[in-house]
């Protein structure tokens, strides 16, 4: 579990000082230098510049600014490296370390909030979700909240100087980002959804399943229904046995108590289907869900806790963070960040 006095005291040394370079690693990894410059050669023969503060992310995170997300992990190389510089020039005005794995909100003065969310819940004594560092001394946060320190690595001595001027490379200068480019929830489809997501409540989960790419669980009681669907020009009728209600997430996702992360969508297939086969029988005794991406949280009655993390973003590829479905209607999120709202056109049968 986080440290969470240890790793506060340290990491709010970061606020009030400012964000000069952002800069996406591999893979989605996004790593930002704050306040002044020092020197290093950790991963270069030639000694370069690196802040004196500084955080590197390897989990989820997405980029939100007020009510549009921008990008995430993703997101590719190009896109990130681009949109993320807007922050270039933000002042870090609050951390949020969100207990008790290390879930984290970096928010800057412009109103921008980088979400950190950590989805490494297994691996050796080595892996960890994302690191701060501060002068010579770097913060791990590794699997369940574990929080280790150590010395930075390849900071050389010397006085911290101003950050260099970045004006070489056009993927680092700031930008500015188009607002109205991006969609925004429709703030009555939203209530609408969460009016309707709340009827959860009080529902046992009786099927749970999972693939690499997606994760299932039903509720309520089970029907049968016909589905009338056109597929080259024939009309199928087709027979489905599923649950009153369903989740399908094909987003990131957690499951926990309040010790352990259980299994993610980070996790191998036998992981998750041994963790998520504990959600069986067990009610649901509340939901949320969080603008602007609609992440959500369902807790069970035997304390286990569901996270839903949006992390598809309009430049990303995959279409669909994740639905929720009732008898009648169907609501999706979606990577543009529209809430579509759908009803079914199913006969149930008696």
């Amino acid at each position: 579990m986080i440290l969470l006095n240890e790793i506060t005291n340290n990491i709010n040394k970061m606020l009030g000082t400012k964000c000069w370079e952002t800069w996406n690693v591999i893979v989605g990894a996004l790593h930002l230098h704050f306040g002044k410059a020092v020197m290093s050669r950790s991963v270069r023969s030639d000694p370069y510049y690196v802040g004196q503060y500084d955080v590197l992310i390897w989990c989820q995170w997405r980029l939100d600014d007020g009510d549009i997300s921008l990008c995430s992990w993703d997101c590719s190389h190009e896109v990130i490296n681009q949109i993320a510089t807007c922050l270039v020039g933000d002042t870090l005005t609050s951390i949020k370390i969100i207990p008790p794995f290390g879930d984290a909100e970096f928010i800057f003065s412009s109103g921008k909030t980088l979400k950190v969310f950590c989805n490494e819940v297994q691996g050796d004594d080595n892996s960890f979700n994302w690191s701060f560092g501060l002068i010579n001394e770097a913060y791990y946060i590794g699997i369940n909240g574990k929080l280790e320190s150590g010395k930075r690595l390849g900071i050389l001595s010397g006085e911290p100087v101003e950050p260099p001027l970045i004006t070489s490379d056009s993927n680092t200068l700031p930008v500015s980002i188009n607002k109205f480019s991006y969609n925004k929830i429709d703030s009555a489809c939203f209530e609408d959804f969460r009016k309707e997501f709340n009827l959860l409540i009080g529902q046992c989960c009786h099927t749970v399943s999972n693939n690499e790419f997606s994760l299932r669980l039903d509720f309520g009681g089970t029907i049968k229904r016909t589905c009338t669907r056109k597929e080259h020009e024939e009309i199928d009728r087709d027979i489905q046995e599923e649950g009153e209600y369903d989740i399908l997430i094909w987003c990131t996702w957690r499951l926990q108590d309040s010790n352990d992360a259980i299994c993610s969508s980070n996790c191998p297939d036998e992981v998750c289907e041994a963790g998520i086969k504990r959600l069986l029988d067990q009610k649901v005794i509340s939901v949320e869900i969080f603008p602007p991406a609609c992440d959500a949280t369902v807790t069970f009655s035997s304390g286990l806790v569901l996270k839903i993390f949006c992390n598809y973003t309009k430049d990303s590829e995959t279409e669909t963070n994740w639905f929720f479905r009732n008898v009648w209607k169907l609501y999706c999120v979606s990577h543009t960040q529209e809430l579509e709202k759908a009803k079914i056109n199913w006969n149930i049968i008696e």
